[in-house]
């Protein structure tokens, strides 16, 4: 049942990531960034649901160890575990770039109600609030996560090793390309709350061209 349910939720999401790219592309009816968040918002949802939290999970769903033995009978709990657990990270996926895009979009409601002092995510940028760090560094858990879900650890690796450099280039050696640093804060802001990072070209480019 759980598995039928999540399989008819996929397919629906897939179809609205669809239309709603067609529609914002074309018709420009959100604020670029909005826009950003809620594509990249529907595809984190898509691969939490979509993908395990390891391979040799679904391989013991299918009836088969690595070994090629048959399957213990725990397997299907454990999957069942493991599907609660992805659903509850594409719950929290959907919160963080849901924060965003209410953060971002100049819709009277959002203005009024939840903008930090009248003032838009992208015009505080330097002067976060303590829920915005805090969406932030869990928006960043959860891409990185997502990312080797679905494509392995290197990328995720990579992208690790980039912000452990930008907090501690001050005491790295002439080989490793040291510069001034960045505190955590202005860290969460560039990779997560403003448009340097998760929210950058990269994701611009695979919204209006790519997909």
């Amino acid at each position: 049942m759980l598995e039928r349910t999540i399989q008819w939720v996929v397919t629906l999401l897939g179809v609205v990531l669809c239309m709603f790219t067609l529609v914002a592309v074309n018709y420009n009816v959100l604020q670029p960034q909005s826009a950003l968040a809620f594509f990249i918002m529907l595809g984190m949802v898509l691969c939490f649901l979509r993908y395990p939290s390891a391979k040799w999970i679904e391989r013991l769903v299918k009836g088969e160890t690595a070994s090629g033995e048959a399957a213990p009978s725990w397997g299907t709990t454990l999957w069942f575990v493991d599907r609660i657990f992805g659903v509850l990270l594409a719950l929290a996926s959907f919160l963080c770039f849901a924060y965003i895009f209410v953060q971002t979009e100049p819709i009277e409601y959002f203005k009024d109600h939840f903008w930090a002092g009248g003032i838009s995510l992208g015009n505080r940028a330097g002067q976060e609030t303590t829920m915005d760090l805090a969406i932030g560094v869990v928006g960043i858990i959860l891409v990185l996560e997502a990312t080797r879900r679905s494509i392995g650890w290197i990328v995720p690796a990579l992208a690790t090793a980039f912000i452990l450099h930008a907090y501690f280039a001050p005491q790295l050696p002439d080989w490793l390309l040291p510069h001034a640093g960045l505190n955590p804060t202005q860290i969460v802001g560039n990779t997560f709350l403003q448009s340097l990072g998760v929210l950058g070209p990269a994701a611009s480019v695979m919204f209006k061209y790519v997909f």
